[in-house]
Parts: C-alpha cells; structure tokens; sequence
C-alpha cells in the first residue's frame, strides 16, 4: 500500500506540472486562484507532496476532484499504527466461562488460549473460574466474576472488576507500576511486586494484600500493606473505608496455593523475558536454546533468534546470511 501511494504520490506530481505548463496563459492574476495540497504519505517512508494551481479551466478542476477523493480513501490505510507488543490469554478455564468478543461486539464461550486485548471481557459463571495471564502477571477470577480490559499496551495494564473476585498476582516491580484495576468505587495500583486480592459485590470494594503494597488512588488516598483488608464504598462522591481481616475463603485458598507452584522459575525464562505471554507453556512440550543472542529483562528486538523444539529427534536451523546455526 505504501509503495502505491508513492507511486500515486509521483504521478500526480508530474500531472501538475503538466497542468501548470498547460494553463501558463490563462493564469490569473487574482491570488485567491491559488490552491496548495499536501499530503504525508508515511513517517517511515519520503514524504511525498502533490502541490498544484488550480485555475479556472475544466481540466485543473477535474484533477483537483480526483486528487481530494485519492486523498480521503487512502486516509484510513495512512492511519494505521503498530499493534502493542503485550497481549493477554485466557491460561486455563473450568466450568462456565464466557468471553466478549469487542470487535465482534458479542458473548461467547471461552476456551483455553483466548487471546485478550483492548475492549475484550471474561465472565465466568456459578461454576466457573479462569486463570488470565498478561506477561509474567497472573489473574485468576472466581465464579460469577467479570473483568474488562480497559487497556492494554506497552506502558499500561488497566483492568475493570465489574463484580465477582480476582486475585492478582504481579512479579515484576517495574509491571506493578503499569497496572491497575478499577472498580466503580476506587481505583487500586500496586506499588511494588505482589500478590492482592480484589472483591466487589453489593456497590462495595473489598481489597486485601497476601503481600505487598496496594495504594488505593484517590484524593484523601492511602495503601494497604502485607496482611490488611479494606472494605471501601462511596457517600456521594466521597471514598468511605474501614479496616477489616483478610478473607479466608475456598477461593483465597487456591489462589495461594496455586501462586506458590509458579513461584518456581521455568525453564522458558532462562531464555526469553517472562514478560513473553504463554511461553512458559512451552516447557511442557519442548526445550529451548539461544541461537545465538542474551537474555533481556523484556521483550525488545534482537539480532539474536531463541529457537524451540518440540519434536524428539528433530533439529531447526537457522541460517542468517552465509553462517549457520543449529544442529546438522
């Protein structure tokens, strides 16, 4: 597309020097004749401009009607920008649970590796439960729970908990400051790396931390430390709270339990960023090796490739210019 618009870009350059050439006599002399359009095509690309002097002649205004409608339908192509580098996944689900389709604007039923981004909703059901995870960040939901993504991109993770129970697990300090989760009635923002939990049922919003700081973010805020419970609600538009003892329920006690089997670092991130959505999944299946390359905190580009296998008895190898690598 690109390529095309140049192209388009250079032809109707040349059209207005034709056509200036061809008007040369009958220009006038009344400056409000003069008309300049101009148009950039792509950053990554030259710019590219189509600058022409329309006068009172058929073949000026023919051409200037073409090349404004060229113009508006290209527009949208012109707009378009990277997508983020960080993605969500449905990890693992039981029972009823349910996904919101954004861009096909309707509920479905969810299955294991859903992908999650901007807009998109996870409801489970009376018997449902779902584990999400963002990058090394793990959120499990209970039954009758709804959580949106608000955002999610390079710099930020905001999740909405419409109702129901998430426990958020964050293992990164510099992730914690990237993430929120909002409720009608607070916004919540760990402060450093931690495991928190997050209730909100009857216009109330009960927020608790296994360990870690959470800061409840508001005019008169404050944080909520290792082992404290709040329960928080609105008086018009003022924030109310009062401290009470962390819950301890069925769901508390499986989310620490199965937090501590991922405390364990997988083999995965001894090779690639833990910030790399699902490939701690591939431990299961394969082993990993560096072809050739350093380990980085987060994903960024490398010259280097990281190379899975998946097969017993089958190699993969890489060749990048005259030099090989891999076995065989």
């Amino acid at each position: 597309m690109a390529v095309l618009c140049a192209w388009i870009g250079r032809l109707l350059t040349r059209c207005s020097v034709t056509l200036e050439k061809r008007s040369a006599s009958e220009r006038s002399t009344d400056a409000d004749t003069l008309l300049y359009t101009r148009r950039v095509v792509d950053p990554t690309l030259s710019h590219v401009e189509a600058s022409m002097k329309t006068h009172r002649t058929p073949q000026a205004l023919s051409f200037s009607f073409w090349l404004l409608l060229f113009t508006w339908l290209a527009a949208p192509a012109w707009a378009q920008e990277d997508p983020p580098g960080r993605v969500g996944r449905v990890a693992s689900l039981q029972g009823n649970v349910s996904g919101f389709d954004a861009e096909a604007g309707k509920w479905k039923p969810a299955e294991a590796n859903l992908p999650l981004a901007e807009g998109d909703r996870i409801s489970t059901g009376t018997d449902g439960r779902a584990e999400l995870q963002v990058g090394s960040t793990t959120l499990r939901l209970d039954s009758r729970t709804e959580l949106e993504v608000l955002r999610l991109d390079d710099e930020r993770i905001v999740l909405a908990l419409k109702r129901g129970s998430l426990a958020l697990r964050v293992r990164l300090a510099d992730v914690a400051r990237e993430v929120e989760v909002t409720t009608q009635e607070a916004r919540l923002q760990p402060l450093r790396a931690g495991h928190y939990r997050i209730d909100r049922l009857d216009d109330r919003t009960r927020a608790g931390s296994w360990r870690g700081d959470l800061r409840v973010v508001d005019e008169f805020g404050f944080s909520i430390a290792t082992g404290e419970h709040a329960e928080l609600w609105r008086d018009g538009r003022e924030l109310r709270h009062v401290w009470g003892n962390p819950a301890d329920d069925a769901f508390a006690a499986r989310a620490l339990r199965e937090d501590g089997l991922e405390d364990t670092r997988t083999a995965s991130e001894r090779f690639v960023s833990p910030e790399m959505t699902g490939a701690a999944e591939l431990d299961r299946y394969g082993r990993w090796g560096w072809v050739p390359g350093g380990y980085v905190a987060r994903p960024v580009y490398s010259p280097g490739l990281v190379v899975w296998s998946g097969t017993p008895n089958v190699g993969v190898t890489v060749r990048i210019g005259g030099d090989r690598y891999g076995p065989g």
